[in-house]
């Protein structure tokens, strides 16, 4: 702990002797206007690789009758998000038998869960260059956030990786989804409170022509603008 707030100081007296900042999200953005003059923002966009990768995995993209949800955990710390929805999560699969869940990553299958456990899919922590193939297994791509300053400072990745395999995703009304995912066109924005997940679920696993229209549109702003071919030129004017 000792070496870790060390770390986060000399962070901050390293942001003191600098006049200009880089970063990827609006909340970070402001925070480090606390040290520096002017702050650029410079978003995380698809690489050339993850885009290849991507097309890959939509040439392999399959029809299936179940309806697979989604929800793909980096680390540990995001089991309180998947709590978040949970209680949507179980109402949702009392009612549609034709919907699967699958988790990925490191995170913990919560035990009222445990009763659908023939339809969980779990899957391990993967290479990231795997992960495309994973998201493109999904129809719905579930990316909830607690608010707080930590996941407000966060990047739309998820919305991102998601619309290049074009799967649709369902994300927290916070922070860079907020600013970046237009809710109904692009991607499905919802408060944080469980009848609006539900509500967004239902919809999206009855309507098959609306599903798919707002992952193609995901898939077409993405690949149009929010690559590295297409978001260097901003940010060499910055510099």
């Amino acid at each position: 702990r000792t070496l870790y707030d060390d770390g986060v100081e000399r962070m901050q007296k390293t942001l003191k002797m600098c006049d200009y900042a880089i970063t990827t999200t609006e909340r970070l953005r402001e925070e480090l206007l606390h040290y520096t003059k002017e702050v650029y923002i410079n978003r995380n966009v698809a690489s050339d690789r993850m885009v290849e990768l991507s097309q890959r995995a939509l040439r392999k993209k399959e029809e299936h009758e179940d309806i697979i949800i989604g929800y793909l955990s980096g680390s540990i710390t995001h089991n309180p998000d998947i709590e978040l929805i949970k209680p949507a999560i179980i109402n949702i699969m009392k009612k549609y038998h034709q919907v699967k869940l699958k988790l990925v990553g490191e995170i913990e299958l919560p035990s009222d869960l445990q009763e659908f456990q023939e339809r969980i899919l779990i899957e391990p922590f993967v290479d990231w260059e795997q992960l495309p193939e994973i998201i493109a297994s999904l129809d719905i791509n579930l990316a909830p956030l607690e608010e707080s300053i930590f996941n407000e400072a966060k990047s739309e990745n998820k919305w991102m990786e998601a619309a290049l395999v074009k799967t649709v995703t369902v994300a927290s009304n916070i922070g860079a989804f907020k600013v970046m995912v237009k809710n109904g066109e692009d991607g499905v924005l919802c408060d944080n409170k469980v009848k609006d997940w539900e509500k967004a679920l239902k919809k999206l696993i009855e309507d098959k022509e609306y599903r798919e229209k707002i992952a193609n549109t995901a898939f077409q702003r993405v690949i149009k603008n929010i690559t590295t071919v297409y978001t260097g030129n901003g940010v060499a004017k910055f510099i």
